[in-house]
């Protein structure tokens, strides 16, 4: 699986979102179905990512909701929050504004009330972290400080792959 997702992330940087899709699926479902809720979620926001820049919006949607679906479930609130905050800023910044608009709709239905009270705290405990890699050196997905779980104080794992990554120096 390892091989595979480095080879879909080195698909979606080329472009090619055909061949990326189908293996982010393939990986999404596969990992759903093993109860991997840690990282069923990503693999989902890829895939739509995904069906979505190769016009197939409804595929795409699908895709997402299952990803904010698992979050949710497992009430992964502060993930839920930053992942969907991510995912409606760049389908803005791509122009797919009714679509960032319904994303944001759904995740201002789904979330606690007091998610910007605890977005404050975490911000603030995000602030104190050591920098992180961009890429995972192993699958090559991109990592987000504000995403990942934290294993101590300077190692966290990949949202994609699950693997250790250390923190860098500046």
């Amino acid at each position: 699986p390892r091989r595979a997702l480095a080879r879909a992330h080195h698909l979606m940087e080329g472009e090619e979102y055909l061949q990326a899709s189908a293996i982010f699926d393939r990986l999404a479902n596969g990992a759903n179905m093993r109860g991997i809720i840690n990282r069923a979620p990503f693999l989902y926001f890829q895939a739509g990512r995904a069906h979505i820049l190769l016009g197939n919006i409804l595929s795409g949607k699908d895709r997402i909701y299952k990803g904010f679906n698992l979050l949710a479930e497992n009430k992964r609130w502060m993930v839920l929050h930053r992942g969907g905050k991510r995912i409606i800023d760049e389908f803005e910044k791509l122009g797919y504004h009714d679509l960032a608009g319904e994303f944001n709709q759904w995740l201002e239905k789904s979330l606690p009330e007091n998610i910007g009270e605890l977005e404050k705290i975490s911000k603030y405990e995000l602030i104190n972290k050591p920098k992180l890699p961009e890429k995972c050196h192993y699958c090559g997905g991109t990592v987000s400080p504000a995403e990942v779980d934290w294993l101590d104080d300077v190692t966290v794992t990949c949202s994609y792959c699950g693997s250790a990554l250390h923190t860098v120096k500046d």
